[in-house]
This record gives C-alpha cells, sequence and structure tokens, in this order.
C-alpha cells in the first residue's frame, strides 16, 4: 500500500521521506497552497492600534513564520504588552521562538477549549487580532462563541492564505 501525502508543499516532502525511509511508500501530493495574504502590509497598522492586555491569536504555524518574516523586513519586533494565544501547540511553539512573554494555548485544538483558556475569562473591553487566512469580525463567531468571548474581534492579521 502506498501512501498519499497531501500535506501543503513545505511539509509534505519530509514527511513522505520519513515514511519512506520507515518502510511505507509515499508520494508527495500537495492538495494546498500557503503563501503570504495581500493585506501583510497592515501588520504594523494592526499592531499598533492593541493596547497592553489586548491579545494577538495565531491560529497556524505558517502565519506566525510569515509574520515574523515581514516584520523581519521591517525591522519591526513582536508586539510587546499583549496576550499572545495559539490555537494549538505547534503554532505555540513557533510563537515562543520569537517572543518572551508566555504563549497561552488549549490542550485541544479547537474553538470551544480556546475559548475557556483562563486568559480569555476578563476578556472584556479588550481588542483581538489574530492571524489568520482571511478576516473575520465578531459577528462571525456563533452566540455561544460570542457569549464566551467578551473581547472585540477587530481584524485578522491577514499573514497566511491557503488555497485548494
Amino acid at each position: 500500500m502506498t501512501i498519499l501525502v497531501t500535506r501543503p508543499e513545505q511539509e509534505s516532502q519530509a514527511l513522505c521521506d520519513a515514511l519512506n525511509q520507515s518502510g511505507h511508500p509515499a508520494i508527495s501530493h500537495p492538495l494546498i497552497t500557503i503563501h503570504p495574504g495581500n493585506e501583510l502590509s497592515q501588520l504594523p497598522r494592526l499592531f499598533s492600534s492593541l493596547n497592553d492586555g489586548d491579545f494577538i491569536i495565531a491560529v497556524s504555524q505558517h502565519a506566525v513564520e510569515y509574520t515574523q518574516k515581514y516584520l523581519k523586513q521591517l525591522q519591526l519586533e513582536w508586539k510587546q504588552g499583549v496576550n499572545y494565544i495559539a490555537v494549538g501547540q505547534k503554532s505555540a511553539q513557533h510563537l515562543k521562538k520569537y517572543i518572551s512573554d508566555p504563549v497561552h494555548y488549549p490542550t485541544h485544538s479547537d474553538s470551544e477549549h480556546l475559548l475557556a483558556l483562563p486568559v480569555l475569562q476578563n476578556a472584556t473591553g479588550k481588542k483581538s487580532h489574530y492571524s489568520s487566512r482571511k478576516w473575520r469580525t465578531r459577528s462571525d463567531l456563533s452566540s455561544s462563541e460570542r457569549s464566551q468571548c467578551g473581547c472585540d474581534i477587530l481584524r485578522g492579521l491577514p499573514t497566511s492564505s491557503h488555497r485548494i
């Protein structure tokens, strides 16, 4: 049996190599391309609009890496004094490479566990930007997500686009 690996190109070949070396034939066939978003130039303005205690939520390792690359090009640093949250452990690990602040992430990578994080329990009146592949506002959340998250989700950091 041959394994078809459909991960993004950046990850696909390494996984295929490991599978092949362990005796499991694998073929790389990426179905998703990940690249920086067109609105990345808005990042400095979005960062500057955040106050101490507001939130930056990273939803993918790719968004973190594209953000870091862009900030480095501009000779800028990640925002200090905000709460950093990652949707999963891998995104948190990537984010932690670039910031000294704590990175909060749920034990399970889903919105319910993310919204249950203790750091989000006092979010009323706070702003949040998240690194994602599309724009999203608080009105895009389900009613239960809106009631759990008292923060004002202004706009996403447009740092990563995914296409099939």
